[in-house]
C-alpha cells in the first residue's frame, strides 16, 4: 500500500532516522573493495586513482573558509565539495571535508521499502550509492527552515534511479543538490589557481583553450560535473511512501538518538 504525501507534511513531522539495508554501496578514494561490517548490504570500493592524492592534500590558503561556508555555487566543486558520480540505476551521496581531514565523517540514515533501518558513516572522500528504489534518506541540512530540527529528507524512487542524473554532495559546512550537467563547464577558479602555467595571466575568455592543455587528470579536477539545483527541484512535489516506511519514520522521529547520531555527537 502506498501513501502519497506532500513534502511539507512529511518534513513538518520532524523526520529523523534510518538507512538502507540493501542495495547500498560506498565509494572510497582507493582501489580496494571490502565489506563494511558496520552496515548491512553495503560495500566500500574505489572511485579511482585520479582523486586519491587530490582528496588527501590540504587546500592552499587562498581558498576562503567564509566562501566555503556561505556560497552555494558550482564553482565550489572540488574546492568545498566533491560531486557524487552520476550513473543510471544509482543515486549517490558524497562527503567532502573542506580541510581534507580523513577522520571527518558525515552520518546518513535511510529507510528501505519494508521499513527497516540502517545507519551509515561516510568518511571524507567516500560516497553512499543507493540502487534500491523507494529508499528514504535522512541527513542534517539546516539551509531550509522547513526541515524540522535541521533533519532533511529525500526519497529515491524508480524515476530517480532510472535517470541517474541527480545527486547530493555533503560537506562539513553545507549540503549541495546537483543535477548532472550536459555540457562542458570549467571551474575557472581551479584552472587559474591550481594550474597557472597554462593560464599565467588568469584570463577567463580563453578558458576552454587553457583547459585543453591540461592532462586528463587535471581536467577531471577542473571540470564541473553537476549544475546546482534547489532542494525542492530535487525532491519534486509529492512523496510516495509505503505504510511500513511511514510507521517506521514516525517511530524514529520521536527518538532523541536520531539527531544525536546525525549530528555525529
Amino acid at each position: 500500500m502506498k501513501k502519497h504525501l506532500k513534502t511539507k507534511k512529511i518534513l513538518s513531522t520532524g523526520l529523523a532516522l534510518g538507512i538502507l539495508t540493501g542495495g547500498a554501496t560506498f565509494i572510497a578514494p582507493t582501489q580496494q573493495t571490502f565489506a563494511d561490517a558496520s552496515t548491512t548490504g553495503s560495500v566500500i570500493k574505489s572511485a579511482g586513482d585520479i582523486y586519491n592524492a587530490f582528496l588527501r592534500t590540504p587546500f592552499d590558503n587562498w581558498l576562503s573558509e567564509i566562501d566555503a561556508r556561505n556560497t552555494y555555487s558550482s564553482e565550489n566543486e572540488n574546492l568545498a565539495y566533491r560531486a557524487p558520480t552520476f550513473k543510471q540505476g544509482e543515486f549517490s551521496v558524497s562527503y567532502y571535508d573542506f580541510y581534507k581531514n580523513p577522520n571527518s565523517v558525515k552520518k546518513i540514515i535511510t529507510v528501505s521499502p519494508n521499513g527497516s533501518v540502517n545507519y551509515h558513516t561516510l568518511k571524507h572522500g567516500e560516497q553512499l550509492t543507493i540502487t534500491q528504489a523507494d529508499t528514504a534518506i535522512l541527513y542534517i541540512d539546516r539551509r531550509y527552515p522547513e526541515f524540522t530540527n535541521g533533519i532533511a529528507f529525500f526519497y529515491v524512487d524508480a524515476d530517480v534511479l532510472r535517470n541517474g542524473n541527480l545527486g547530493i554532495a555533503a560537506s562539513n559546512f553545507q549540503t549541495y543538490y546537483l543535477k548532472q550537467t550536459n555540457r562542458l563547464q570549467i571551474n575557472f577558479t581551479i584552472l587559474s589557481r591550481y594550474y597557472p602555467s597554462v593560464n599565467p595571466l588568469h584570463l577567463a575568455n580563453n578558458d576552454e583553450a587553457y583547459f585543453n592543455r591540461l592532462s586528463l587528470e587535471q581536467q577531471s579536477r577542473a571540470k564541473i560535473t553537476g549544475d546546482l539545483i534547489d532542494w525542492n527541484e530535487l525532491i519534486g512535489s509529492t512523496l510516495s511512501l509505503t505504510e511500513s516506511q511511514l510507521v517506521r519514520i514516525r517511530d524514529l522521529q520521536e527518538n532523541p538518538a536520531t539527531k544525536t547520531f546525525l549530528e555525529n555527537k
